[in-house]
């Protein structure tokens, strides 16, 4: 403990110097008659006219710019179209002056109008998409993963500043909800005008001074050709594989979008079996947040090992992706929000993998699949939202609908021996979310809350020995709070109280055992908070009370604990800001770890609990740090953690009558956990540049039980990655991404188990762009540090003709035909080498109508 005061009192100083070594000027600006001026440019320069500082006016006029430490300036200089410009020595100006602008009358000239990259408005960034765009962009994610601060995952997911988005708004408008890939990757890059970036966004309007929070949103700012009519695209691709029995290709979509003011629409079919994973644009990247979290089915579908690159790499698939969106604005604050969204697929994946699990005894002990498996699902969502979200009023109700169907088949060697596999999993979730809040005098807040959720699922596994399990589980949970909030002494008091239930049903029959069990869960808490938010710094602390009640077969027990938390938000300077966080949680152990009776989760592995309503306690500790110089383009982030995972149970493993078994122990452990991760982006002005650097570093103990002895271990990882994107002529550009990746793990007087894995990933892509041509050559390689495993290099090839309302593509992937992949990779308790077969050479042609 004595050690987290003084990183904290660390902290705390090296905020206090850098900003007493700050100088801030404020003021406000107005009109001839007085009238505050919103969005005018202010700027500090220096003797010799250099800008050292910008920021714009806010809605009230007001505006706090800060001077560098490491800069002198001689002036103010604030501008704004229809306004005479006015410069103010800095010397003469007085803290808090209002500063008037004087209407000016011009006659417009034929000039070239340059775009400011980013500009700084209060709270929030405007990145122009002009000023980033390049000639091979196609989608608006493809540029906002150019914008310094943004970054885009390959599973659609953006983030600002290292941190995932909490919304994600079209002209205002939240029309996707958290499944927002929908629309950055079908929305055009010319259709957009800006990238809005609202830094700590509070969604909900009742909150807004009262409640913080640390994520951002995006909002896309559409070009007025792009508003008020339906845009259609209808594309067809065709094409076959090169290598072994020919396959036919195709690559097909239809889509339809509207924006406007009073209703907002994306709606798509599309289609594929080139590997290319369209699945993912209908993932809800924000739902884990808002709704009670539903179970997945204890058995595994047929899986096996996938390797670290993209699966259009080794994905033989047959993907139809569905998807329905629609948003009425019943009113100026209330919307109407209907998505439906399905998803069918089928996969077939084969390859090779070799297992040592390490805790099965004192020299481990390996495992060999060969596998050839297919995958066929079929999932439907539905989902039904109304807000009224007014600056004293907000209301929202959230039903949801999902059900799903899971048949996996395979076929396998395993250690030699030929083995059929067969898994069928279901699944079926209903929940409501349901909030309301109201202002009441004085800004008092009175909220109400409940969740709900029905969970249900039936599954069917066929073991290594010929016979089937069956497992049907169910689960329903709620739970209620009611909050009052009110201020005292420049502080918002906020006291919650609440109940929730929980019950979950298992019924289980295998060859070992049937059984039906029940586990029963039922908590009050009371949970006070408090709030604190200035200009600088925004602090939000609680204490949590909790009186939690279990009960499993003969088993109960009552249990009282405290949480508390604190986060805390403070802006050193108008570039430099810091968060801290810090948490204590008491979580119950998961349902299936109380079940003493084997549970087998894939063909031959089994796992058995014990039935003993046991806890774990999580402490969690972080540091981040963020800097954004708009002038320059440059954003950086740092973040610090540590967490400490105590009475986790140990299971003791072994390999018998086939089957590897794991059976819950009388020991516990814990797990420590030390990270620290960051990442700088850079916008560079000559040929649109811009670089992103990141790096992340963490050190794991745990462990495990072997041979009946507690054995500690430690796993290091350390991933770095580049990306550069560079468009110095109009007829060439080039991005490149480059990626190191190593994991160690040591395991204390067991020397054996000691491991260390790298690999490097690098991506090269020319783009070669004469008139409405472009011709794409993309290189791929994947190299690993074992000198034991063979590297893989691919090349792929584009060729486009690109007219205004019709483009026609033809795609060569794969030119070298390159037919496998090795990897080796650590997991705690595993150690892993796979060869997967890849996809063949293919050509594909393309033809896209923009209607």
């Amino acid at each position: 403990m004595m050690h987290l005061r003084k990183i904290f009192a660390l902290i705390f100083l090296t905020a206090f110097c850098v900003n007493a070594t700050a100088q801030t000027i404020g003021g406000r600006v107005v009109n001839n008659k007085g009238i505050t001026l919103e969005g005018v440019s202010v700027t500090l320069r220096t003797s010799d006219d250099r800008p050292v500082a910008f920021c714009n006016t806010n809605e009230d006029g007001t505006f706090s710019i800060e001077l560098p430490q490491s800069e002198t300036a001689e002036h103010l200089v604030f501008s704004m179209i229809g306004y005479a410009k006015r410069c103010v020595a800095l010397n003469n100006f007085k803290p808090g002056q209002d500063v008037v602008l004087e209407n000016d009358a011009f006659m417009l000239k034929e000039v070239k109008v340059k775009a400011e990259k980013i500009r700084r408005s209060g709270d929030t960034l405007t990145y122009s998409v002009a000023a980033f765009m390049q000639k091979q962009d196609r989608s608006i994610a493809d540029v906002i993963a150019k914008m310094p601060g943004l970054s885009v995952s390959p599973s659609g997911q953006i983030k600002y500043q290292g941190k995932a988005i909490n919304k994600f708004y079209i002209e205002g408008a939240d029309l996707l909800g958290g499944k927002y890939a929908l629309a950055s990757e079908n929305i055009k890059a010319n259709q957009v005008k800006n990238v809005q970036v609202l830094e700590d966004h509070q969604p909900i309007k009742a909150l807004k001074k009262v409640k913080f929070s640390d994520q951002a949103a995006l909002n896309i700012v559409l070009k007025d050709d792009a508003k008020n009519v339906w845009q259609s695209v209808v594309e067809a691709g065709l094409g076959a594989s090169l290598q072994g029995k020919a396959q036919l290709l195709r690559d097909a979509q239809l889509l339809e979008m509207l924006f406007s003011k009073s209703k907002q629409s994306i709606s798509m079919y599309k289609t594929n079996n080139t590997g290319k994973d369209i699945g993912h644009e209908t993932i809800d990247y924000t739902a884990a947040k808002a709704s009670l979290n539903a179970d997945n089915p204890l058995i595994e579908s047929v899986t096996i090992s996938t390797p670290s690159i993209s699966d259009q790499r080794y994905n033989f698939n047959d993907t139809h992706v569905f998807a329905t969106n629609w948003l009425f604005k019943t009113a100026k604050d209330n919307d109407l929000r209907l998505q439906v969204n399905g998803l069918i697929d089928k996969t077939n994946v084969t390859g090779h993998t070799r297992k040592t699990y390490l805790d099965a005894g004192t020299t481990g002990v390996s495992v060999t699949e060969d596998e050839a498996l297919n995958e066929k699902t079929n999932e439907w969502s539905a989902e039904l939202t109304y807000k009224v979200n007014k600056d004293n009023h907000y209301f929202a109700n959230v039903a949801k609908g999902y059900i799903g169907f899971n048949r996996s088949r395979g076929e396998a060697m395993l250690n030699h021996a030929p083995i059929l596999q067969r898994a069928n999993r279901d699944k079926k979730v209903l929940s409501d979310n349901f909030e309301w809040i109201k202002t009441l005098s004085n800004n008092n807040t009175f909220s109400i809350k409940s969740r709900f959720l029905y969970n249900e699922l039936p599954s069917s596994l066929l073991l290594v020995n010929g016979s089937t399990e069956r497992i049907s589980q169910q689960k329903i949970e709620w739970d209620a709070s009611t909050g009052f909030r009110h201020k005292l002494l420049g502080m918002y008091i906020t006291y919650n109280i609440g109940a929730a239930y929980k019950r979950q049903k298992m019924r289980l029959d295998n060859f070992y055992t049937s059984l039906n069990a029940t586990y029963t869960q039922a908590q009050v808490y009371v949970m006070p908070s408090l709030s604190y938010i200035s200009p600088s710094l925004r602090l939000n602390a609680g204490l949590s009370g909790e009186l939690l009640y279990r009960k499993y077969g003969d088993e109960s027990k009552p249990t009282f604990h405290l949480e508390p938390f604190v986060f805390a938000n403070y802006r050193l300077t108008s570039r430099w800001s810091a968060d801290m966080l810090f948490s204590h949680a008491l979580s119950p152990n998961a349902f299936s770890s109380y079940i003493e009776a084997p549970v087998f989760t894939n063909y031959y592995s089994l796992i058995q609990g014990k039935a003993q309503l046991n806890t774990t306690t999580t402490n969690m500790l972080s540091n981040t740090w963020k800097y954004n110089d708009v002038i320059r383009g440059l954003f950086g982030n740092l973040g610090l953690s540590y967490s400490r995972t105590s009475n986790l149970p140990l299971y003791e493993s072994v390999f018998e009558d086939g089957f590897y078994k794991s059976r819950a122990s009388q020991h516990t452990s814990h797990n420590t956990s030390t990270s620290i991760s960051g990442g700088i982006g850079k916008s560079i002005g000559w040929g649109k540049a811009s670089i992103e650097l990141n790096a992340s570093a963490s050190n794991t103990k745990y462990q495990l039980l072997i041979a009946k002895e507690v054995v500690d271990f430690t796993r290091r990882d350390l991933s770095t990655g580049i990306a550069i994107a560079y468009h110095p002529w109009e007829v060439f550009s080039i991005e490149h991404k480059s990626s190191y990746n190593t994991s160690a793990r040591k395991g204390k007087n067991h020397v054996l188990f000691n491991n260390r894995q790298s690999f490097l990933h690098h991506r090269l892509r020319l783009y070669f762009l004469p008139g409405k041509w472009q011709m794409e050559l993309s290189n791929e390689l994947f190299q690993s540090q074992d000198k034991s495993i063979s590297n893989s290099f691919f090349t792929d090839l584009s060729v486009s003709y690109r007219q205004k309302r019709w483009e026609a593509t033809l795609i060569y992937n794969n030119v070298w035909g390159t037919t496998s992949l090795e990897q080796t990779y650590n997991a705690n308790a595993q150690q892993i080498y796979l060869q997967t077969r890849l996809r063949p050479s293919e050509l594909l042609f393309k033809l896209s109508f923009s209607l």
